[in-house]
């Protein structure tokens, strides 16, 4: 089994040996093959390697996207599957927009606080690319986490 810390993560961009651009066998050799896999009518390989809740996206055999939006584990944290032991820091369903900010603002990570009503959402983006993205509030109810990700800067956005 594989450690991986999302707080390590979260700084320095890394999920454990893992970063954005790596190919296909890096992302086997960092945690053994994937219990699940995206189907495809396609000869291609598949395009979404999952070990628990954890998904990982590829595109031309390339790395793209980390993304995981389940929280499958004991206390409503994500889970690893059977090949990555995760250690979740504060990320859980449950976490709260603020409490997730007090976190990171704690731990010296620099972040932005971006609304986007359009998605009904709000998102923690961090200078790794990890983005927090929050459900927006119903009445009285705190902000709750939805999804972390962490994707590839599109060709667009890099001009």
């Amino acid at each position: 089994m594989h450690h991986v810390s999302l707080r390590n993560f979260f700084a320095d961009g890394v999920f454990g040996s893992v970063r954005l651009d790596d190919r296909r066998d890096a992302l086997e050799a960092a945690f053994g093959p994937p219990e699940n896999v995206s189907a495809s009518r396609d000869p291609r390989p598949p395009a979404i390697w999952k070990y628990g809740d954890l998904e990982f996206h590829l595109e031309h055999d390339a790395l793209w996207l980390i993304y995981f939006d389940g929280f499958s584990a004991t206390g409503s944290v994500p889970s690893g599957g059977s090949n990555i032991q995760l250690d979740p820091w504060f990320v859980s369903e449950s976490t709260p927009l603020l409490l997730a900010a007090k976190f990171l603002e704690d731990a010296g990570l620099a972040h932005a606080i971006i609304h986007e009503p359009q998605f009904d959402r709000t998102l923690i983006t961090l200078q790794t690319r990890v983005e927090l993205a929050f459900r927006d509030a119903i009445e009285d109810e705190e902000r709750s986490l939805i999804f972390v990700s962490q994707r590839r800067q599109r060709a667009a956005e890099q001009a």
